[in-house]
């Protein structure tokens, strides 16, 4: 995508010069993302720990500062995180020894890890990140060495935070303004530092749920919605023996 298609037109009159840097791989803002988390996002949390066995080898992917794997760690379940953004990984305050600093879509390097899961959990919406082309080939690669694959993840209606204008919120770390908005079929997050004149953008793909369904079936899948709520759902998919 362009540059300047990742920058808000509400961002772009703004005075000074400006530096855009990717969302999560920035202090400042990987900083404020893991201070405004929730720490149980519809009671997804919860709801995760029900579907899951301590006897079973979890993988969460893209596990960011650890909002669910932490507490799964601390509560016994067998679980290591995936994350490709060394900024993340250092913003958790325990259990970092978990958390392999690798992209999810390395197979490779990964593949010890991949071929002895149970189950790969993607919360926090986070299948957004990805296309679901390039999901659909790192799962297809993962099956090969792993008949017995489950996976759990979520997705929301993006839509839901497109913005009008900026909001504005004042940290210890300066003054924030962010929104989201729309472009080429995608939902970016904008957010603005005044103080460091820095903008960090992420890009998020806003899937539909029924799209999801269809490319987990079409991989080999037996797929369930497990917890239907309005605009946000819950998909589990198990592989076909």
């Amino acid at each position: 995508m362009q540059t300047n298609k990742l920058i808000s037109e509400k961002f772009r009159n703004l005075e000074g010069s400006l530096n855009l840097v990717e969302l999560y791989s920035e202090n400042i803002f990987s900083q404020y993302y893991s201070d405004i988390q929730t720490e149980n996002f519809l009671n997804d949390l919860e709801y995760y720990k029900s579907r899951l066995t301590k006897s079973e080898n979890i993988i969460e992917l893209a596990s960011g500062s650890g909002r669910i794997l932490i507490p799964l760690a601390e509560d016994g379940y067998n679980i290591v995180g995936i994350e490709k953004e060394k900024e993340m990984i250092m913003k958790m305050e325990k259990h970092q020894d978990k958390v392999i600093h690798e992209n999810i879509f390395c197979v490779e390097k990964l593949k010890k890890e991949y071929s002895r899961t149970d189950c790969l959990l993607l919360p926090a919406t986070s299948i957004s990140l990805f296309s679901l082309e390039n999901f659909a080939e790192l799962l297809n690669s993962i099956k090969i060495m792993n008949k017995g694959l489950r996976i759990i993840l979520d997705v929301y209606n993006l839509r839901k935070f497109l913005s009008e204008k900026p909001k504005k919120e004042i940290t210890e770390k300066g003054t924030f303004y962010y929104l989201n908005f729309e472009e080429d079929n995608c939902i970016i997050y904008n957010i603005f530092h005044k103080e460091s004149q820095k903008i960090g953008y992420s890009v998020k793909f806003n899937h539909n749920w029924k799209d999801i369904v269809s490319m987990l079936q079409k991989i080999g899948f037996y797929v369930k919605i497990t917890n239907p709520q309005k605009d946000y759902f819950i998909i589990e998919g198990v592989m076909h023996e």
